[in-house]
């Protein structure tokens, strides 16, 4: 699939206009739960929604790819060992390791947490976040570098074929790049004398038969007063896999963006900070009160001053400086208010994935609420799994090939297979052996242990919450047991 420039560009801004009342929501989303602007700030009069969002990207970000621990691993397939000869499989395994190995060690050393947790901001507010993976300069410490894209400027087309996303660059960063794909003297000239002019990109990531096109076009038609409607394109390039990693909360029978929990939460959001306003606003009046005085003639408002001690004076037969009694009773109780609370916190799950306190638990306790968190990430995990980390893992191995650092043979996804070892992912493989054990404890209660084979359920368990293999003794049981 090849567009032309101009229907590209004309395509984004019909997408842009499209979606006008989906941007109104995201905006009221972020303003009551991650306000930017110093005017949003000022409306939030409780923090239940903000501190609720926090929590529970947190909770993902500490479940899902943890950054201290690694979160997936790669194993050759476990049919390949039958169709290759020997060798061949032993040379398979050992470029399927340094892979996982360059894969993991490469992602520690890049960006990748700092971005990913700004991806979850956007994920949990508006329903659909997006990152940019690119092959990072040679002098970087890692071979990958990360962006995350806002949901503000990625444009999605409805057959999901074409990604817009617009970039904002300094007039001197952009001359830094760009400045031998520009063939007009004057527009270079009036970039130099405005160098903190921010040059708005629209990147275009569409999707071919083979692979993805990628082009950088001016998104704006004129500079500071120069026309550049004949300079639009300032980088063609391709991409053997989609450098764009979008994936969403969950999402609606032919949607196209994502739909979030705090979408869900937001009418209850507004309404607390509402009635918190209204709160404060009685409080203030309550506390120093309306007054009223007869107009005299004598008495000179400006200069009365409410403080203890003060004299006032009042003339003869007034009744002087009187309080104004409210025609309103204002009294919100905590009950409501409190209801507001735990619907918001219930509904951005930060009831069910608080942390669980093991010294205060019993065991089925904790087991419980290990079900119960699975419960309420299991579907999103799923998507995530789907939509970032797999193909997050693809676009690594494209990434370390370009670079020659692995055998290309390894574009084949059949000779591999995709481990997920977070701790959302452990989960499941808890639930099984915790089934495992429960059928041994009811053996040998009844005095049916010798039906057992100790050594098989050993292996099957190691192989299940993925020992690593160096730990077992027997050789054997380490090629059964290897991840």
């Amino acid at each position: 699939m090849k567009s032309n420039i101009k229907q590209l560009i004309t395509e984004y801004h019909k997408l842009k206009d499209k979606r006008q009342e989906l941007e109104k929501n995201w905006s009221e989303c972020f303003k009551y739960t991650l306000p930017i602007e110093v005017k949003d700030q000022k409306e939030i009069f409780d923090s239940t929604g903000l501190d609720a969002v926090e929590q529970l990207v947190a909770s993902i970000f500490s479940v899902v790819t943890p950054a201290s621990t690694p979160w997936f691993s790669l194993s050759t397939s476990t049919d390949l060992e039958n169709k290759l000869y020997p060798e061949e499989f032993n040379l398979v395994k050992e470029q399927v390791k340094d892979a996982d190995n360059l894969i993991n060690s490469n992602l520690d050393m890049s960006n990748f947490s700092t971005e990913i947790h700004q991806c979850y901001n956007d994920l949990v507010v508006s329903g659909t976040a997006c990152m940019l993976m690119k092959n990072a300069p040679l002098e970087s410490d890692s071979i990958f570098e990360f962006k995350a894209v806002s949901i503000a400027s990625l444009v999605i087309s409805e057959d999901n074929n074409v990604m817009f996303f617009k970039i904002s660059m300094l007039a001197r960063e952009f001359l830094n790049k760009f400045r031998s794909r520009i063939d007009n003297p004057r527009l270079i000239q009036v970039l130099e004398e405005n160098s903190t002019y921010k040059v708005k990109i629209l990147h275009i990531i569409e999707k071919q038969t083979v692979g993805f096109s990628s082009k950088k076009v001016f998104l704006d038609k004129s500079i500071l007063g120069e026309d550049i409607t004949n300079h639009n394109t300032l980088e063609c390039g391709s991409f053997k896999t989609n450098p764009l990693l979008i994936f969403r909360w969950n999402q609606l029978i032919d949607g196209i963006y994502g739909y979030s929990p705090v979408m869900k939460a937001l009418p209850d959001i507004k309404t607390l900070n509402k009635v918190m306003e209204l709160v404060l606003k009685n409080a203030s009046i309550a506390v120093s009160g309306m007054w009223q005085v007869e107009d005299d003639g004598v008495m000179n408002i400006s200069n009365l001053k409410l403080a203890p001690g003060v004299v006032i004076p009042k003339a003869i037969g007034s009744q002087g400086l009187t309080p104004l009694r409210v025609p309103s009773d204002f009294n919100v109780s905590d009950k409501l208010l409190n209801d507001l609370r735990r619907r918001i916190r219930s509904s951005l799950f930060t009831d069910k994935l608080s942390s669980i306190n093991t010294s205060s638990m019993t065991a089925t306790e904790i087991i419980e609420r290990q079900a119960v968190l699975m419960r309420v990430l299991g579907a999103t995990y799923g998507r995530i799994q789907e939509e970032l980390m797999k193909p997050l893992l693809v676009r690594s191995i494209d990434i370390l090939i370009s670079r020659g650092l692995i055998n290309p043979v390894l574009y084949d996804n059949s000779l591999f297979k995709m481990s997920y070892l977070s701790p959302v992912a452990q989960l499941h493989q808890n639930e099984k052996t915790n089934k495992l054990f429960g059928f041994i404890e009811v053996a040998n209660s009844m005095g049916c242990n010798d039906i057992l084979e100790h050594k098989e359920i050993l292996i099957w368990v190691a192989k299940t919450l993925n020992i690593p293999a160096s730990l077992i003794k027997d050789s054997i049981d380490k090629e059964e047991t290897a991840i």
